[in-house]
């Protein structure tokens, strides 16, 4: 855990970075790059904190929260902070960690200079011990720092300035970053990146891994560790709003890039036969018959493990005979959209959910034995007794109702009789999820199709079967999912999106 120190001076990052004020700024900035070390760790990036401070101002007046006044000009007057260059990147940087109680030693903060005199004019700086300097941030935090280039390195330990500068003559990000990572970065405005080559290389961290695994009652192979290349999560400010991006890299030739290059990307949307409704979590995926093997593999095995039924106070026996069936049923699975959506006016409950499950075939078998796997957790798998007196008030029934043609199952839960359950909990139950509280649907559609819902009472179900059966996706063609998903990859293999705006009227509703 980082201590007070460094603390305070990632809380004089973040402030610069919000508050810095406006500047000429350059598309396509990667100065900070040219002076990462590619071996670091970890990065997290601010690429041009003038276009950045830029654009959450222009937010500001979207969400009619404008900022009187620069914050930073009281900041920089408040700290006598000067010769800071606004149109360049900011980063925080973790190198590789020598010494996991001391985890400062090992992180280094980058802020750009346009003048190092006058930034260290105020710090009370002491004669440089091999080019680091200690001194005093806000008059009161003892630091250290060194300038590198045009970067001032500060870090709450000399060992996090040295360490940062002992890999100066080593290939930078720029150099070693992959064509993609560099294409976005010279787009988003922050970017945290992971260089999981490096840190799962470590032995340090593989002995950690390794402990883990056997506390689990599993095995670790390292070699498994070597597949992963490096990950990464960026932030995009646009007018459209923020969007987030997460992607990732495997090694080149290993069993994750087999896998991953498995999936054949669609152009498409993949959120097929979700309603249109407004959303607050969407998400579609593609997959493959590899991939949801490895899902299968990893599924059994870990419903086979006795350590795991231990700790979910389960008959292991009977979790083992789950898992097996759980292993067969998501080794036939294809593809898979779901959605968090409000409900209109009108409706039952505020809230639905609903699931489109993709099969290889057979999707009446696959849903028939889907209400063997819930009749069997609900078959006294549970050992512990509030889960035993829980289970007694849910009931699975198959074949409870006709919708849009099609034969429904239902899981019902009677929240009212179970213990612990107050009146008013049941009360905010079925505001949420309508006059009949928990009660999940699932049907299958056609030949490959189940479709499942949450809330929404039976009218959401029929919406979502009569949708799936019609074919389409409602849901990626709404105004909000279009301009967003226009930023992602045409060919794709996985989509996800957030609705801030349905989220925000959702909770003051």
């Amino acid at each position: 855990m980082m201590n007070k120190r460094m603390g305070r001076i990632g809380a004089l990052l973040c402030c610069m970075a919000m508050m810095i004020s406006a500047a000429p700024v350059r598309a396509e900035s990667v100065d900070a790059l040219k002076v990462l070390p590619a071996e670091a760790w970890a990065s997290l990036t601010i690429r041009n904190v003038g276009e950045l401070d830029n654009k959450l101002m222009a937010l500001s007046q979207r969400l009619n929260t404008p900022v009187p006044m620069s914050p930073l000009e009281m900041l920089k007057g408040m700290m006598q902070l000067t010769g800071v260059n606004n149109d360049a990147g900011v980063a925080v940087v973790m190198m590789p960690m020598l010494n996991p109680g001391d985890p400062g030693s090992a992180i280094a903060i980058l802020i750009p200079c346009s003048d190092y005199a006058a930034m260290t004019a105020n710090m009370s700086v002491e004669e440089a011990v091999g080019g680091v300097s200690r001194c005093m941030l806000m008059g009161t935090e003892e630091s250290y720092i060194a300038q590198h280039g045009d970067y001032a390195v500060l870090s709450e330990s000399a060992a996090g300035v040295q360490a940062f500068l002992a890999a100066k003559a080593n290939p930078t990000a720029s150099a070693a970053w992959s064509k993609h990572e560099l294409g976005r970065f010279g787009q988003d405005d922050i970017t945290l990146h992971l260089n999981l080559k490096a840190i799962l290389s470590s032995p340090m961290i593989q002995g950690f891994i390794q402990m883990v695994a056997m506390q689990g009652g599993g095995s670790f192979n390292p070699e498994d560790l070597a597949a992963a290349d490096s990950a990464t999560i960026s932030v995009r400010i646009g007018e459209n709003g923020i969007n987030l991006g997460f992607y990732g890299q495997a090694t080149e030739g290993s069993s994750l890039a087999t896998l991953i290059n498995s999936v054949k990307p669609s152009s498409d949307s993949l959120l097929q036969g979700l309603p249109g409704n407004d959303y607050l979590v969407a998400t579609g995926m593609k997959g493959s018959q590899e991939v949801f093997a490895k899902l299968s593999e990893f599924y059994g095995g870990a419903l086979a493990n006795p350590m795991v039924a231990m700790q979910l106070n389960a008959d292991a026996a009977k979790m083992q005979e789950v898992g097996t069936m759980v292993s067969a049923l998501v080794a036939d699975v294809r593809d898979v959209s779901w959605a968090v959506s409000t409900q209109p006016e009108g409706a039952d409950g505020l809230l639905g959910i609903t699931k489109v499950v993709t099969f290889s075939g057979d999707a009446q078998g696959k849903c028939a034995k889907m209400g063997e796997i819930i009749t069997k957790l609900l078959g006294g798998m549970f050992t512990a007794p509030e889960a035993q007196e829980a289970v007694q008030h849910i009931a699975f029934n198959s074949g409870a109702e006709t919708l849009a043609g099609v034969s429904v199952d239902q899981l019902a839960v009677a929240l009212d009789k179970m213990q612990g359950v107050s009146e008013k909990d049941y009360e905010d139950v079925k505001a949420l999820f309508g006059p009949e509280g928990i009660v999940l649907r699932m049907a299958a559609i056609d030949d490959n199709r189940v479709a499942v819902t949450l809330g929404g009472g039976a009218k959401l179900m029929e919406t979502l079967a009569a949708q799936v059966k019609k074919g389409g996706a409602p849901l990626g063609s709404t105004d909000g999912i279009k301009k967003t998903g226009g930023l992602l990859p045409k060919a794709k293999t996985f989509e996800g999106y957030f609705s801030i705006d349905n989220a925000m009227k959702f909770a003051t509703a």
